[in-house]
């Protein structure tokens, strides 16, 4: 009987484990995309996101930012987020994000925009020099 028991309560387990495990990447956010970051501070798409509209706010992390050549001296990019057509659909035009960091950085959605299904993040150099970035955002 204790056996039978045993049998069933892992079983339950090991199907609560699976099911965990496959809605943690619908929850998770997009992770550890290296990015190009053109010179002059121009914008680059980095991925769009779907958004549950249930908060209100999306958010973004630099985990880390480094040259395309020469010394490495960069900490910081900038990234925004826009709807389909371009609009900023957050308080700020753009935020700033630190590669020192250990945490996303929220950016708040404006009244108007909060019932948007999809957010695009674009990232840009905080100088005139080109980079690379790994970024990660989420749409919430």
């Amino acid at each position: 009987m204790f056996k039978q028991k045993l049998r069933v309560t892992l079983s339950i387990l090991a199907v609560i484990a699976t099911l965990a495990m496959s809605c943690i990447p619908a929850l998770a956010s997009t992770s550890n995309q290296v990015i190009y970051l053109p010179a002059n501070q121009v914008w680059t798409l980095a991925g769009t996101d779907s958004r549950s509209k249930a908060y209100s706010y999306v958010k973004a992390r630099n985990n880390s930012v480094y040259p395309a050549s020469g010394i490495d001296n960069f900490q910081t990019i900038q990234c925004k987020a826009t709807t389909n057509d371009g609009s900023v659909m957050t308080t700020k035009n753009y935020y700033q994000l630190s590669e020192t960091s250990s945490d996303y950085k929220s950016m708040y959605v404006m009244d108007g925009y909060l019932n948007y299904n999809t957010t695009y993040f674009y990232f840009r150099g905080n100088t005139a020099d080109s980079a690379y970035a790994v970024v990660s955002y989420n749409a919430m």
